[in-house]
């Protein structure tokens, strides 16, 4: 049965503003592998770790197993990446909001890959995005309304064909009944106006990128 909770997966990605990353008291917190120091920085205790752990000191993971902490361990030599399997655990225990910490950065193909999950997750009807504290990314293919600060950076960038943009509001570079291209870079660094922005589509579907320019939290 699918609960209202919350699963935070801490991948090993960069961390520009670890401390910006919003976690509830409440969130099932997920350790990928070497995603386990993010924690750690934030003085997080998880409560399950997964991957091939071969990020992980051995001693230290010993001491891991043997605490109150649970641990599932993968073979290196497997299909999927530790943050696919980690995003399918999730889904496998019911949480049907999840937040993808620090998956952002580093390697181009992990980054590639790592986005792709936002399809996986979607397909299941599962709300889910990256956060690294300064930057969000979302998958859509209907309506977003997002939070935002005026000034923040709002990227749309197709996803996986052309997209037919309804209609933007309170952004500086406003879209209604524009095709955006596969290919395009015509939605990049839009500027948002307001403490909120909105974006619905007609057909195909949209990464959107919010990067937050406000020094707070």
């Amino acid at each position: 049965m699918k609960t209202e909770k919350r699963a935070v997966l801490f991948s090993n990605g960069e961390a520009l503003s670890p401390e910006r990353l919003h976690i509830r008291k409440d969130d099932y917190l997920i350790a990928v592998d070497g995603g386990l120091k993010h924690l750690e920085k934030l003085r997080l205790s998880p409560d399950l770790i997964i991957g091939d752990l071969d990020s992980l000191d051995s001693h230290y993971l010993q001491n891991l197993e043997r605490s109150s902490v649970e641990v599932l361990r993968f073979d290196p030599q497997k299909d999927d990446t530790d943050l696919a399997l980690a995003l399918r655990e999730s889904i496998k225990r019911g949480y049907r909001y999840i937040v993808i910490a620090f998956g952002l950065g580093g390697r181009v193909d992990h980054l590639l890959g790592s986005l792709g999950l936002l399809e996986v997750a979607k397909a299941e009807s599962i709300d889910t995005h990256f956060d690294d504290g300064t930057t969000r990314v979302f998958l859509f293919d209907d309506e977003i309304r997002l939070e935002t600060k005026p000034q923040d950076l709002i990227s749309l960038i197709p996803w996986r064909g052309d997209a037919l943009v309804h209609e933007t509001q309170n952004l500086a570079y406003p879209l209604r009944d524009e095709w955006l291209p596969f290919g395009t870079t015509r939605g990049v660094s839009n500027v948002a106006l307001a403490e909120e922005i909105r974006v619905s589509l007609s057909k195909g579907e949209l990464l959107i990128i919010h990067t937050r320019t406000n020094v707070e939290k």
